[in-house]
């Protein structure tokens, strides 16, 4: 892991944990996050963002969740630990990180 931050999103979050879907300098994480262990679920390398605001996005349906990266579909992972929960802002490692335009939509 890079020594820069990374800023995305939590989803499904309760007391027993949460996922994390994180856009760092050099690739694009996502994560699930237990107490006191965390284990990355998925990694996929980028090129070189400069700077510049990344849209992200994550859609899921049972266990299978699908992520986005300027609305082009970077991957996908499937994992039953957490089915619920609540959803937020992320911010690992050194760094700051600028959120806007957050959107949380229910799909049935």
């Amino acid at each position: 892991m890079t020594a820069e931050g990374g800023g995305g999103l939590v989803f499904r979050q309760s007391d027993a944990g949460y996922y994390a879907f994180a856009v760092f300098p050099e690739f694009v994480s996502v994560s699930r996050v237990e107490a006191l262990k965390k284990t990355e679920l998925a990694r996929w390398a980028l090129s070189k963002t400069s700077g510049r605001s990344q849209k992200i996005e994550v859609r899921c349906q049972e266990n299978d969740c699908t992520f986005y990266l300027q609305e082009t579909l970077i991957g996908r992972t499937k994992d039953a630990t957490f089915t619920q929960g609540r959803v937020g802002l992320y911010l690992s490692g050194k760094g700051d990180a600028v959120f806007n335009d957050f959107t949380v939509q229910e799909i049935k």
